[in-house]
């Protein structure tokens, strides 16, 4: 499928699907309310109804009809036995890499998880021991907290720093993370990695290259392993 947004705001997404042109439009409002979506079910997760439901990235908006079409050609065939991944599928994510970031990986560097969460539980139990610690910024999103725990670890929280109205990542404390410990408990750093959240969920900052490079090389440095939780590739 290929997709171009036009100028216009309120005009809609264009996109082929089998040569036949579709148009999206993004004015049409679609009420989820009493329906099993947790972002707008938000009585259930925060106990009133007096919150704007902006707390999950979700989106709004309907599904691309291509998708829907592949769908319900694979439902249409009524059985749904265990299956594997299809070099196509493969071949795709490689493609996608090399075309848009200028990066070529390898097929066999790719693992499929059922999400984000579970990856993140599953990196840290792979790259760290118990008692190690993962840092994290704060404010940060919850199930990165209750993946570390979980693990045994524990949290080094790196809070971010609000500058001219935008946040930022504290490099200099980001490196004393990895810096002897001082106070009651003198001893020496268990930091082993560092859990990135790009984009940021809740602040919205959308990392610099700059920045990345700069956390990158903190990391680096101290041998430590950093995790991106990119949900928007």
């Amino acid at each position: 499928m290929i997709c171009l947004l036009s100028q216009e705001h309120n005009e809609c997404l264009h996109g082929m699907h089998g040569g036949t042109l579709m148009k999206y439009d993004f004015d049409r409002v679609i009420d989820r309310k009493n329906s099993d979506s947790s972002k707008w079910n938000v009585k259930q997760v925060f106990g009133s109804e007096d919150v704007i439901p902006m707390w999950v990235a979700d989106m709004d908006f309907p599904i691309s009809k291509a998708i829907t079409a592949a769908l319900r050609e694979r439902i249409d065939h009524e059985l749904y036995g265990y299956a594997y991944v299809r070099p196509s599928l493969i071949e795709a994510v490689v493609d996608r890499m090399q075309k848009k970031y200028d990066w070529k990986i390898e097929p066999e560097w790719i693992v499929f998880t059922p999400g984000v969460v579970p990856a993140l539980n599953a990196a840290i139990r792979a790259f760290t021991h118990p008692g190690d610690e993962v840092i994290i910024h704060d404010p940060v999103y919850h199930p990165f907290w209750s993946a570390i725990e979980q693990s045994g670890c524990c949290i080094a929280s790196s809070p971010l720093r609000l500058a001219d109205g935008r946040y930022e990542t504290d490099l200099g404390d980001l490196e004393a993370k990895f810096g002897p410990k001082v106070g009651m408990r003198p001893g020496v750093s268990r930091a082993r990695m560092m859990i990135l959240c790009n984009p940021h969920n809740p602040v919205g900052r959308v990392w610099t290259r700059g920045e990345l490079i700069a956390m990158g090389n903190v990391m680096f440095k101290h041998g430590a392993v950093m995790v991106s939780d990119r949900c928007i590739a």
